[in-house]
């Protein structure tokens, strides 16, 4: 159990404090040095530290732990890192492979990995097509929006539909008739551009080529000024 702990962030101070205050219920720090064969002063240190985590408490001279589902929130608190973290390391990762030109991804994975990528560039999105903003990819959507907005990053759709509840805000639409209706829609940004087929599954195809993103904002131009508001 000290090792899950310390890979969720505990030192092995603490996770071992932690335990002993678990199975003591209450105690003091005499006899939690005691039970963990640790000197009283990093006993101490210990504690400070998961009351500051929240996952333990001080009554009076005595020591509490807190309901063991606290840890859930030292994940939580990796995961908010993670996301901090990792688009600089996507950045790095991408400028490396400058010679890969295309991918294909697909299922929602597929579809998560492509919207990191959007914001991993910082660049305004332009998407022609209807985007597939049902509930089963909304939360998906909504993560990736809210990202999006803090971001910075502009985005216009030209689109064959107005929607009554979407996970996009902040975003210009323009619509054209319903005849241009289509079960795939192109997102080009950056240097990219990501097709991506509304199947029984996203199928998505991402290619990086600067000169074929250029021509497809060029078409969005157009579009754009043909479209309705």
């Amino acid at each position: 159990m000290i090792e899950v702990l310390k890979q969720i962030g505990l030192s092995e101070g603490e996770a071992k404090v932690y335990l002993a205050l678990v199975n003591l219920k209450r105690s003091q720090p005499g006899k939690i040095s005691q039970e963990t064969g640790m000197h009283r002063r990093t006993v101490y240190h210990a504690l400070e530290a998961l009351i500051r985590l929240e996952l333990i408490k001080k009554e009076q001279q005595s020591y509490v732990a807190n309901d063991p589902k606290k840890l859930y929130s030292l994940i939580d608190v990796q995961q908010e890192q993670l996301d901090i973290a990792l688009p600089s390391l996507k950045a790095d990762y991408e400028a490396s492979k400058d010679t890969q030109i295309s991918n294909f991804f697909r299922g929602i994975n597929g579809l998560k990995t492509i919207l990191d990528d959007m914001i991993i560039k910082k660049s305004d999105i332009f998407v022609i097509g209807n985007p597939n903003f049902t509930d089963e990819y909304a939360k998906t959507f909504e993560r990736f929006d809210s990202r999006r907005r803090k971001t910075g990053i502009k985005m216009r759709f030209v689109c064959t539909r107005k929607y009554d509840h979407i996970p996009i805000k902040a975003a210009q639409f323009r619509f054209l008739p319903e005849q241009y209706d289509t079960v795939s829609n192109t997102y080009a940004y950056a240097n990219k551009i990501a097709i991506i087929h509304w199947a029984n599954e996203p199928l998505i195809i991402s290619i990086k080529l600067a000169e074929m993103t250029k021509a497809y904002k060029d078409y969005f131009d157009i579009l754009w000024r043909i479209a309705k508001a």
